[in-house]
């Protein structure tokens, strides 16, 4: 009864830290938007393109934490059917089943938010033209290689390559 007791706080405590964290990101994402949509700029889209990997981290990292609530759940379900539980305990391991599907409902909803940003991105770098452009710009940014290695990968000097980076970053923020 006590572990259970402890499960319920754990998951309680878990599940308003992630609701906190939920509303931080979408008040970033909100404010990022209008920015965006208001100002005619993308605001720094050096600095979203470079946020890329990490969203996709993000996303991964979420989506392992809403298959451990799962299981969580699943888990708890199956004890409560195989042990007949009756009273009190019942409740209370009801109510950690409820708990566990509000927070991965709320974790969704932020894996939804950020693949939102990911797909962004991505209709960004197609709205460019010139295939070594989106090339250039998945290489460094999607890919996360090297100014080096972008170089020789597109078949342009460093020089050349940077010159193009600016170049692009200037035409995607007089497009929108």
């Amino acid at each position: 009864m006590d572990v259970l007791l402890e499960e319920i706080d754990l998951l309680i405590q878990s599940y308003s830290i992630m609701r906190n964290n939920f509303k931080q990101v979408i008040k970033v994402l909100k404010f990022t938007h209008l920015i965006v949509r208001k100002e005619g700029i993308l605001i720094d889209i050096k600095q979203r393109l470079k946020n890329y990997k990490q969203l996709v981290r993000e996303i991964q990292r979420l989506e392992r934490e809403i298959e451990r609530l799962e299981a969580k759940a699943t888990s708890i379900t199956q004890s409560l059917e195989l042990t007949g539980v009756r009273g009190s305990d019942i409740s209370d391991r009801t109510m950690l089943i409820d708990v566990s599907i509000e927070l991965k409902d709320c974790l969704k909803n932020k894996v939804n938010i950020l693949n939102k940003e990911r797909l962004e991105l991505e209709e960004i770098i197609d709205i460019l033209d010139d295939p070594i452009e989106r090339n250039l710009i998945r290489y460094r940014y999607i890919y996360d290689k090297k100014w080096e290695e972008v170089s020789c990968l597109v078949n342009y000097t460093y020089r050349q390559t940077m010159r193009i980076h600016g170049k692009i970053l200037e035409k995607l923020r007089n497009m929108s």
